[in-house]
């Protein structure tokens, strides 16, 4: 078998060594300042309100992001799209956003790639 102390050593220097990879995968994803809640009470207060979607129609942007070390969000581009108005109000809300918690992997600070949704549902 593997000795997952050698494993995790390893991982670590690796890490050391490429310090700017982005991870997908880590001990803790990054948060939003708050939590999720606050998240959503976020986006409902910034997002354009006449661009609301009754629920018969596709209502979600979703955005690929990385989470800086730092915590800023960087890179942002839509990987599900409505329209042009609903994903560039999408990348707006994403712009205004405070720097979020940052991901940590073997308790160092990692940047991170992942998806964040964006919700257009009229109720």
């Amino acid at each position: 078998g593997i000795d997952i102390r050698e494993y995790a050593n390893n991982l670590e220097g690796y890490q050391h060594d490429h310090s700017d990879n982005i991870y997908e995968v880590a001990d803790e994803g990054p948060e939003f300042p708050g939590g999720t809640r606050k998240f959503y009470e976020f986006v409902r207060n910034n997002r354009d309100r006449s661009l609301l979607l009754d629920e018969k129609r596709t209502n979600r942007v979703i955005l690929e992001v990385i989470i800086e070390k730092d915590g800023c969000i960087t890179n942002a581009r839509v990987v599900k799209s409505i329209d042009l108005l609903h994903d560039n109000d999408a990348l707006s809300i994403i712009g205004k956003m405070p720097n979020w918690i940052p991901a940590k992997l073997n308790d160092s600070t990692v940047r991170y790639k992942m998806l964040i949704p964006i919700s257009y549902k009229l109720h």
